[in-house]
């Protein structure tokens, strides 16, 4: 697992080989994202109504007679976290496009790199076609960073008030 620091307490996302790849349902989805160490905010927590929207609004694959494997499941990983920060339709465009172009799964490494360096990846450990995606992941961590660090800071404010 890789590591962010947030609040001093840090941010786990499990790596593309230790997400479970032989079909969950759909409750055991939700326990996997909402357990896992990525949610910190109640703002990025799951439900199924959620999971079938993204699924109606083509965000993810539908599921495979009621399983969800790891390409779904990673998509979600990453959905938890850029879900505070982004619309749904432009997690959408973002998902769609580097399915086709890199894959779920390199989308999903670059994602950990990502989170791994707090948003400040070196270009030169990836493929030319891959520096876009690694630039606006970058850019999402530190936006999803910034916004927890602004919620602390609030926080703060309102438990120091006269």
């Amino acid at each position: 697992m890789n590591e962010l620091a947030l609040e001093n307490k840090p941010i786990e996302v499990y790596e593309w080989e230790n997400i479970p790849d032989f079909g969950i349902y759909s409750d055991q989805l939700l326990t996997i994202i909402n357990d896992s160490e990525i949610i910190n905010d109640t703002d990025q927590y799951m439900t199924s109504s959620m999971i079938n929207n993204y699924v109606k609004l083509q965000v993810i694959e539908k599921p495979k007679k009621k399983k969800y494997y790891r390409y779904q499941i990673a998509a979600l990983m990453m959905i938890a976290l850029m879900k505070s920060i982004m619309s749904i339709k432009d997690i959408g465009v973002f998902i769609s496009k580097s399915q086709r172009e890199i894959g779920i799964d390199r989308l999903y490494h670059i994602f950990c790199e990502s989170i791994k360096n707090k948003g400040n990846s070196p270009e030169d450990s990836i493929l030319e076609e891959e520096k876009r995606y690694r630039r606006a992941l970058d850019s999402m961590v530190k936006a999803i960073n910034s916004k927890r660090e602004l919620g602390i800071i609030l926080k703060d404010f309102s438990n120091n008030e006269v």
